[in-house]
């Protein structure tokens, strides 16, 4: 018997919807607004897996989810891409499952220091931006890595003020 797409759709709306009631319930955002606060860093996202027994996978999730600054975590084996989380603002990522990625290599339950990154090996759009990575290794070739954008701030570009500045000159 063949489920039909809206039944399934309905269900993958239902699971994203459950996910996020549990994560709010295990990990209330107003208990990490001090963690939230400072500079994005990995050992962040370590206190958040032990103080609320979580998965380092899941303090990640929720740290890029809640944090202000524009990044991203994602997940390797082997360095290869699994999957990304995106918080707000952050571009996409151009990389597909399975392809090599580059990262740091790091011992397992060892975190590089913040570093800054070529944005052409992660996005297509957006060269211009900054791009710093640190990646904390873990046990079989495992590792999560924390990507942090400065995107060039869109009022900047001097396109449209330049030219009517040009003719209000009169």
């Amino acid at each position: 018997m063949r489920v039909s797409s809206s039944t399934e759709s309905r269900h993958v709306r239902q699971e994203a919807e459950a996910n996020t009631f549990a994560i709010e319930l295990l990990v209330p955002r107003s208990r990490l607004k001090p963690l939230l606060r400072s500079p994005p860093d990995l050992e962040k996202v370590l206190k958040i897996a032990d103080e609320f027994d979580i998965s380092k996978e899941a303090a990640a999730r929720r740290y890029v989810q809640l944090h202000a600054d524009c990044m991203a975590v994602v997940f390797t084996k082997d360095r290869r891409f699994t999957y990304a989380e995106r918080g707000r603002g952050f571009p996409f990522i151009e990389i597909r499952q399975d392809e090599e990625c580059t990262i740091a290599r790091v011992a397992a339950g060892a975190i590089c220091e913040v570093d800054e990154v070529d944005a052409s090996d992660w996005f297509a759009g957006n060269q211009d931006a900054q791009l710093t990575a640190q990646t904390l290794g873990q046990a079989q070739g495992y590792a999560i890595t924390l990507l942090c954008a400065a995107l060039p701030d869109e009022d900047d570009d001097p396109g449209i003020d330049d030219t009517f500045e040009r003719f209000d000159r009169g």
